[in-house]
């Protein structure tokens, strides 16, 4: 459980970066008309994430400070939360590509009736699976906004312009992870240009 919460911090971390990068970029004149595009796009999703993700985190506090139970009608209102998410990131269809869009799939809150959301991963589970459970959904989350924001992130650059390129790269070993496997984050800077290409 360690592990996935070094994750979620770190994946927010990126989201965070691309995000405040993007909006740095309202100050170039070059990249100012693209950036208030694209940080339209980017702060919709951010701002549903924050949201849906302080939603999550207060379930999981007043679970370890045992002052409530998941019951139907907390999942309900965390499942409802979830494909609002879901919709958000799908409705701007046009501007991502469809690997983004597979990766939505991992939420899997569409496919499910309130009922089976609630009986597949709250019904008679214990404090600690509960919390696993709530830590999973926050990870799928988290892993979507970060593809967006830097997706969106690097539509704006002087790339665009015929010069360089400067993306935030943040890789996971994988998107589930089982009992005891440790998830492994690589991140970092590169610049890409049509004459060079170089990480640092």
């Amino acid at each position: 459980m360690k592990s996935l919460e070094r994750s979620n911090e770190i994946i927010s971390n990126s989201s965070r970066i691309a995000l405040e990068n993007l909006k740095g970029k309202l100050d170039d004149d070059v990249t100012a008309e693209r950036a208030t595009l694209w940080l339209a796009v980017a702060d919709s999703i951010y701002s549903e994430d924050q949201f849906l993700v302080k939603f999550i985190d207060a379930l999981k506090y007043s679970l370890q400070q045992n002052e409530i139970k998941i019951g139907p009608l907390t999942s309900n209102n965390l499942h409802k939360k979830l494909i609002a998410f879901k919709e958000i990131c799908l409705t701007a269809k046009f501007e991502f590509p469809d690997t983004i869009h597979y990766r939505c799939r991992i939420l899997g809150s569409g496919i499910m009736s309130d009922t089976d959301f609630y009986r597949i991963h709250f019904l008679t589970k214990d404090t600690c699976k509960l919390k696993t459970t709530l830590l999973k959904y926050k990870n799928a989350i988290l892993i979507v906004t970060n593809n967006m924001m830097s997706f969106c992130n690097s539509q704006v650059s002087h790339w665009n312009c015929g010069l360089g390129m400067v993306q935030l790269i943040a890789v996971s070993n994988s998107t589930v992870l089982r009992k005891g496997q440790e998830m492994i984050i690589q991140a970092g800077i590169g610049e890409f240009s049509t004459k060079k290409a170089s990480i640092f």
